[in-house]
Formats: structure tokens, sequence, C-alpha cells
């Protein structure tokens, strides 16, 4: 008996338009196209961590006279504070493809933009995670303890407002953020994330593996000077390997965007049991 066996012959479709998710530092950052020397670094200055000082006891007329008998003299003396400073290094973000055509009409550089478009914000949103770890304040009381999602808010918020003046930016991974609405700490305003107290919370990428140390972190106000997308394809290449037998090198494609972080003058963080 003969046996006829029927290949498949699959329909080209294109791609699906997948929503891209939303979410983390790209989210709640300002995001301010750059130019090719602000990529390279910038520095600024910053008011918002100004200190201050009350003066309670003023009680002097324009001539310089005790208002009242018995009026004790105030000090003098004022304090003045050096102005903050802020600088920004430049990170890379990137995908690449290597594929072979096998008669599909795609266009590698395409695919590899595409791809960037997927990975772009978790990639941000890991390096942040870096930097915040790097520079941050730690503020757990006990080292290896980690605080309830209520406390670790209470914690950061409490910190925040003693030496910042702007609103600030809670940060953390989304399995903490779960919990954080859970516990009522978090909630959704007017399509943001945000706590009792006014904060603005951004859910960050989880890492993989899902860290057995979880952070929640306070910052500033953000800023990321963005770069446009760059893009690059080789074509397949066809030649023999060592031992002289032909092989093809696939067409391989990469698009990469580099990006320029500045933090406002306040980070810090505090381990978190959720």
């Amino acid at each position: 008996m003969t046996v006829i066996t029927f290949a498949e012959a699959r329909q080209w479709v294109e791609p699906s338009n997948v929503p891209v998710q939303k979410r983390g530092i790209l989210k709640v950052a300002e995001v301010i196209p750059a130019d090719s020397h602000t990529l390279m670094g910038v520095e600024t200055v910053t008011d918002a961590c100004a200190e201050g000082k009350e003066w309670a006891s003023i009680c002097y007329n324009v001539d310089g006279v005790f208002c009242g008998p018995g009026t004790t003299a105030p000090s003098l003396v004022k304090t003045f504070e050096t102005i903050d400073q802020l600088e920004g290094s430049p990170f890379a973000v990137y995908a690449g493809v290597d594929c072979r055509r096998l008669g599909a009409p795609w266009d590698e550089e395409t695919r590899a933009r595409k791809r960037l478009d997927y990975a772009e914000g978790r990639l941000v949103d890991d390096h942040m995670q870096t930097l915040f770890n790097a520079t941050a304040l730690d503020l757990t009381p006990i080292p290896g303890t980690p605080l309830s999602i209520v406390e670790a808010v209470g914690t950061l918020e409490n910190y925040a407002s003693q030496v910042y003046g702007g609103v600030p930016y809670i940060h953390g991974i989304q399995s903490t953020i779960t919990c954080g609405h859970a516990a009522t700490v978090f909630d959704m305003v007017d399509g943001e994330i945000r706590t009792l107290n006014g904060s603005i919370v951004s859910n960050l990428s989880t890492p993989a593996p899902v860290p057995t140390t979880k952070y929640l972190y306070v910052t500033g106000f953000i800023r990321l000077f963005q770069g446009p997308v760059m893009s690059f394809d080789v074509p397949e290449v066809f030649r023999n390997d060592a031992a002289g037998d032909p092989i093809c090198d696939p067409a391989r494609a990469l698009a990469e965007r580099i990006y320029v972080p500045l933090i406002e003058c306040l980070a810090a963080r505090v381990e978190v049991d959720c």
C-alpha cells in the first residue's frame, strides 16, 4: 500500500499588534527626548531637599528694640545651606535578533525594534532598581528583618516628609504593590497608583528569579533623558567554515536606546515582607 504524506502548507499572517504594558519607571518618570551631548551624562542642581530653619522668637520692632519687657532675644545667627547637586550617567537598553529568513516576509530591523518596544520597560526598571540599591539609604530598623507593607510605606513616607519638599515616589516590584493594595495602603487614583498620603507609586518589573529579599523604595522626582532608537542590521552571509564546509551566518539586527536618569535628592529603601 502506498502511503501519501501531505506536508502542511501554512499561510503567512501578520504578527499580532500586542499592546505594550505601561508600568514602572517609564510610566511615572518625566521622559525627555535628548540630543547626543545630553546622552553623555547630565548634571544640575535641586532645591527640593532644602532644609530651612524656623526662627521662632522674632520680637523686634523696626528700630531693633524688643517688643516687650522680659522678652528673650532670638538668635541672630541663621543657617545657610549648600545647594544640592545632581548627576546622571548614561545606560543603554537593546534587543537583538538572530534569524534565518526561510522565505518569511519579515524585516529583521523591524523585528528588533518591535522586540525592544516590549523589553524596554523591563530593562529600564532593572537598571533603576540596581541604581536604587547602590545609592539608597537603608532605613530597615533591623537588617534582615523585613517590615510589613504598612510599616514599610509609613517609614519611607515619614523619612521623605523630613527631607524632601516634592511629591515622593514609592517603588516596588509587582507582588509588593499587589500586597500593598490588599493592605489598603495603595489605591488607583485617576489612572495612577497612590498612597493615602499622596505619594506616586511605580509598579516595577519583577527581576527573575524573584529576589528573596524584597525592598520598597522611595525617591524624589525622576527624569529620564531618552535618546532615539538606533537600529542596525546585517544580511545572511554564506561562507566556508574551517573544514571547508559551506555554512550560513544568519541575518542579524540590533535596536538600542540610551537613557540618562536624574533622580531628585531623595533615595531610601526598607526591607518588606511581601
